[in-house]
C-alpha cells in the first residue's frame, strides 16, 4: 500500500509522490522523514542496517546541499559570436519538378508532405541519374524520403513490370531493429502508389522460420539489420541477391559505431559476388555524421560518388571527412540547447523535479532521457514509476527501451511512444532509453531531450539531440553533466555545435518547491529525496536494482576510451556522492567492494589479463585433448582423412 503526499508547485500546481503507508522509522534520535528533517540535522548520520548478524554495516545519510563541489565558471559558454552551420531545410523545389512519378506525389500529399526537403532536393536527382551518391545530413532532415522516392520511382519503371515473385531489387540495411521497423513501415505507405511491389522486413528478435517464410513467399525491397541478413545469406537459400540493383547502407556511422564494419563488408562482398553481369548496382550511404570509417566505407562500396552536403556553400561539393566529426556539422536550427551542472548528489532529486516541473499542469510534454546503461534504465524507470505523480489521479506515464528487452516489448514501447502524441498525454510521457534510441528513429513531437549521462563523442551527442527538433518543429535538450565533466562543453561548443543555455539547480528545485527561502527550498527538496530513499530502503528488490545500476554505472565510466578520460576521469568521481545519486544509503565498499583506494582500475585490469591467460591455457588444452584423441583412433588402415567426407549443413 502507497499513500500519496503532496506539495505545491508553481502557479499552483499541486506535485504528488507516492510513499510506503507503513515505514519503519531507522533507530536515530531524530526521525529524519519527518517534515521538519534540514540540512541542519542531516548533515551525516548513520543508522544501523536491518540485515540481521551484520554489526558494522551501516547505511549513510548524507545532507544533500553539503560537502558538494564547487562549479566552476561557465560565463565564456554560449558567448561565441561564430555563427552555428546551418542546413536549409525545405527547398523550395517541388516532388513533381523531380520527375517523380505522379502517383507517388499523390500518395505524399495523402500524408500531408507537400514540399521535399532541402536534402531531399539534392539526392533524389543524383539517384535516378543512376549515380552512387554519400549524403550527409542533420538529424531529422528527410534522409528516408531522399533514397527511398527516387528508389521506388524507378522500381514501377521497371519493364516488364515486377511483382513479388520478380525478385529482390533493393536491399536496405539500418543498424538498429528499431530503425528496421521504422523504415519497413515508410516502404509499406509508399508502395500504396503500386501494391504489386511488395516490401519486407528482417532483424534480430524474431524467429528465422517466419523470416524465411516471408522470403520464399517473395520480396521486392527488403529492409534488414547487418547481422540477420548476413545470417540468412549464409543460411537461407531462398534469399537470391543476383537481382539487387539498389544496395542503401543508411546510418551507416552508427553500423561502424555498433562493431558491423565485418558485416558490412562481408554483405558487399556476397553481393558481388552473386549479382548478375548485366545489372548496374546503385550503392547509397546515407549518415549524419561523417568519420575516417565512412570515408573508407565508401572507398569500398561507391563507384564515382556523387557527394550530398546541405551545410556546403555547394551541394556538390566533396567534403572534409576527420577522424571525428565534420567542422560543419549543422543541428537543427529550432533547437534549443541547455546544459546544467548538477553535484553527484543532486542528480535524482534535479532530475526528479525537472521531470515533475515539465509534466506539471498545463506544461504537459513529451520527454526522452538517454541513461548510460541498460541497468539504469531498469532502475530509474521503475524508482520513477513508484514515486513520481504530478497531479492528483494523473500519473506521469513512464516507460523504457534498450537493447536487452524481449523484441516484441521493445515494438511495442517503440510503436507508443510514436503513436502517443504529447498534446493530449493527460499529464506527461517519459522515455528512459540507452543509445538504442539515439540514430535515425523518427520519434514524432518530442519536446525534450535529457542526457542524464553525457555521451562520449560529439557524434553521439548530435544523433541525441537530433531526435527532437524534426522537420522544422521545434525542440529542447537538456544536458546533465558534473563538475568534473564540464571540459565537455567546451569541447561541443568549440565544434561548433550548440551555443548553450545554462540551466542551474536552484531554478529547476524553485519551479517545483517554490519559496522565498533559500532554507525552505533545501528543506522540501531534501524532503523528496528522503522519501525515495525510504522506498528504496523498504524495497528489497528495489534497492537490488539500484545496486545493479550503481555497479553497472561505475564499470561504464571506468570503461571510457583513453581519448575522452580527460573529460571523463574515473578519479574524479567521488563514489559516495554517485551512490547518493542513486538513492543508495549503503558506502561504496558495501555496495561494490569498491573503495577509495584508487587501485580498483589495477585490480580490474589484473582479473581482465588474467582471464585471458585462464582462457588461452583452455584453448591449448582443449586442443592437446583432440589431438591426443585423434591419435587414439587412428589405425594402419585408416587413411587419416576421414572427416573429410562429412557434408557441410545444407542451405534451407
Amino acid at each position: 500500500m502507497t499513500t500519496m503526499d503532496e506539495t505545491t508547485g508553481e502557479d499552483g500546481i499541486r506535485i504528488h509522490f507516492r510513499t510506503p503507508e507503513k515505514i519503519t522509522k531507522p533507530k536515530s534520535s531524530e526521525d529524519i522523514s519527518s517534515p521538519s528533517a534540514t540540512e541542519s540535522n542531516i548533515k551525516e548520520k548513520s543508522i544501523p542496517s536491518k540485515k540481521p548478524g551484520s554489526s558494522n554495516n551501516q547505511e549513510v545519510i548524507s545532507g544533500l546541499f553539503t560537502g558538494n563541489p564547487n562549479i566552476p565558471s561557465l560565463d565564456n559558454l554560449g558567448n561565441s559570436k561564430d555563427s552555428l552551420p546551418q542546413e536549409s531545410l525545405f527547398s523550395q523545389s517541388q516532388f513533381d519538378g523531380h520527375g517523380i512519378h505522379p502517383y507517388i506525389i499523390k500518395n505524399l500529399d495523402s500524408m500531408g508532405i507537400s514540399r521535399p526537403t532541402a536534402v531531399q532536393s539534392a539526392t533524389i536527382p543524383r539517384i535516378l541519374a543512376g549515380k552512387d551518391v554519400l549524403v550527409k545530413s542533420q538529424t531529422g532532415s528527410g534522409k528516408t524520403l531522399a533514397y527511398a522516392l527516387p528508389l521506388l520511382h524507378s522500381l514501377q519503371a521497371i519493364t516488364p513490370q515486377i511483382h513479388r515473385d520478380s525478385g529482390l531489387y533493393a536491399l536496405i540495411v539500418v543498424p538498429t531493429r528499431e530503425l528496421a521497423l521504422q523504415t519497413h513501415e515508410w516502404f509499406v505507405k509508399l508502395v500504396r502508389s503500386f501494391a504489386r511491389i511488395v516490401p519486407g522486413v528482417l532483424h534480430g528478435g524474431e524467429k528465422r522460420k517466419s523470416e524465411k517464410a516471408r522470403l520464399r513467399k517473395g520480396l521486392n525491397i527488403l529492409v534488414s539489420t547487418p547481422g540477420r541478413l548476413l545470417d540468412h545469406i549464409h543460411k537461407t537459400k531462398t534469399l537470391d541477391l543476383s537481382k539487387i540493383h539498389y544496395l542503401v547502407f543508411d546510418e551507416a556511422d552508427r553500423m561502424l559505431d555498433l562493431g558491423y564494419e565485418r558485416d558490412v563488408n562481408d554483405i558487399i562482398n556476397a553481393i558481388s559476388e552473386n549479382s548478375s553481369e548485366e545489372i548496374k548496382r546503385q550503392t547509397i550511404l546515407l549518415s549524419a555524421t561523417l568519420t575516417q570509417g565512412i570515408r573508407q566505407l565508401s572507398e569500398v562500396s561507391l563507384k564515382h560518388p556523387d557527394y550530398v552536403d546541405i551545410t556546403s556553400t555547394d551541394g556538390n561539393s566533396v567534403m572534409a571527412i576527420s577522424d571525428d566529426l565534420q567542422v560543419d556539422t549543422a543541428v537543427p536550427e529550432n533547437l534549443q540547447q541547455t546544459f546544467i551542472v548538477v553535484p553527484a548528489k543532486l542528480r535524482l532529486i534535479t532530475l526528479s523535479s525537472f521531470i515533475l516541473w515539465k509534466c506539471g499542469g498545463k506544461s504537459m510534454k513529451k520527454i526522452l532521457i538517454f541513461l548510460a546503461t541498460q541497468d539504469m534504465v531498469d532502475y530509474h524507470h521503475t524508482l520513477f514509476e513508484q514515486s513520481l505523480y504530478s497531479e492528483e489521479g494523473k500519473n506521469i506515464k513512464f516507460m523504457k527501451l534498450h537493447g536487452n528487452m524481449d523484441q516484441g516489448e521493445r515494438t511495442k514501447v517503440f510503436n507508443d511512444f510514436r503513436e502517443i502524441d504529447s498534446g493530449v498525454i493527460s499529464s506527461g510521457l517519459v522515455l528512459l532509453c540507452t543509445d538504442v534510441a539515439a540514430r535515425g528513429l523518427d520519434l514524432p513531437k518530442v519536446d525534450w531531450i535529457v542526457q542524464y549521462n553525457p555521451p562520449i563523442s560529439t557524434a553521439d551527442y548530435v544523433h541525441r539531440i537530433g531526435r527532437t527538433a524534426r522537420i522544422g518543429l521545434k525542440g529542447s535538450s537538456l544536458l546533465f553533466v558534473l563538475p568534473s565533466e564540464t571540459g565537455f562543453l567546451h569541447e561541443v561548443e568549440n565544434q561548433k555545435l550548440a551555443r548553450f543555455v545554462e540551466l542551474t539547480v536552484d531554478r529547476v528545485l524553485e519551479k517545483v518547491f517554490p519559496s522565498d527561502k533559500r532554507r525552505s527550498l533545501e528543506q522540501a527538496a531534501t524532503n523528496l529525496q528522503l522519501k525515495m530513499e525510504t522506498l528504496i530502503v523498504e524495497d528489497s528488490q528495489l534497492k537490488e536494482m539500484g545496486s545493479q545500476a550503481y555497479v553497472s554505472f561505475i564499470r561504464s565510466y571506468a570503461s571510457y576510451p583513453k581519448e575522452v578520460r580527460h573529460l571523463f576521469c574515473f578519479k574524479d568521481l567521488h563514489l559516495g556522492h554517485i551512490a547518493k545519486s542513486f538513492g543508495l544509503r549503503d558506502a561504496p565498499t558495501k555496495i561494490t567492494g569498491i573503495g577509495k583506494s584508487g587501485n580498483w582500475l589495477k585490480k580490474q585490469e589484473l582479473r581482465k589479463k588474467n582471464a585471458f591467460i585462464k582462457r588461452e591455457d583452455r584453448v591449448v588444452k582443449s586442443q592437446r585433448k583432440r589431438i591426443d584423441q585423434r591419435a587414439l583412433i587412428m589405425s594402419e588402415y585408416s587413411s587419416g582423412f576421414d572427416d573429410m567426407d562429412e557434408k557441410p549443413p545444407s542451405k534451407k
